[in-house]
C-alpha cells in the first residue's frame, strides 16, 4: 500500500513539473471547478499558481457571461467570510490578535486591483451591512 502511494505521488509531481513550464495550466477538481493558471512552484504539498486575477490590467467585467458568474459566485463568498469576520471583531467576539490577522489578510487581497474592482461590482448587486460597507470603503480606493 505504502509503496503503491509512493507511485503516485511521484506520478503528480512528474506531471506537475512537467507541466509548470507551459503559460496556461489547469487543474480540474472533483467537484468539476477548474483552476487555471501558470504553475509558479509546487512544494509540500502546495501548489503555487499565478492567475490572471493577478495581472494589474485584470478585469472582471471583461470575463465571459459563464467565468463572471464563477468568479463572482466565489468572490461574494469571500466577502461573507470578510463581513462575518468584521462584525465577529466588530461585537467583540473574537480577541484582537485574531482580527490583526485577519484584518491584515482582507487588506492584502484587496490591495490586488482585481479584488478592488470586483468588490465594487459585487457592493451594487449584493447586500452588506453599512458598518462592513464603510469598512470595506476605506481598504477599497
Amino acid at each position: 500500500m505504502f509503496i503503491n502511494f509512493n507511485k503516485y505521488v511521484i506520478i503528480i509531481v512528474f506531471l506537475i513539473t512537467a507541466f509548470a513550464k507551459a503559460q496556461n495550466d489547469s487543474i480540474q477538481l472533483k467537484n468539476n471547478d477548474i483552476l487555471v493558471g501558470e504553475v509558479k512552484s509546487f512544494s509540500t504539498g502546495i501548489l503555487v499558481l499565478k492567475t490572471s486575477y493577478s495581472d494589474e490590467d485584470f478585469n472582471i467585467k471583461k470575463l465571459n457571461k459563464k467565468d463572471y458568474s464563477k468568479t463572482m459566485r466565489y468572490l461574494r463568498a469571500y466577502l461573507d467570510l470578510c463581513s462575518e469576520e468584521y462584525d465577529l471583531w466588530l461585537s467583540g467576539n473574537i480577541e484582537e490578535r485574531i482580527w490583526v490577522n485577519w484584518e491584515e489578510g482582507i487588506r492584502s487581497k484587496f490591495s490586488n486591483k482585481a479584488f478592488s474592482r470586483a468588490w465594487k461590482v459585487s457592493n451594487y448587486d449584493s447586500h452588506y451591512y453599512s458598518d462592513f460597507c464603510k469598512w470595506m470603503e476605506g481598504i477599497v480606493k
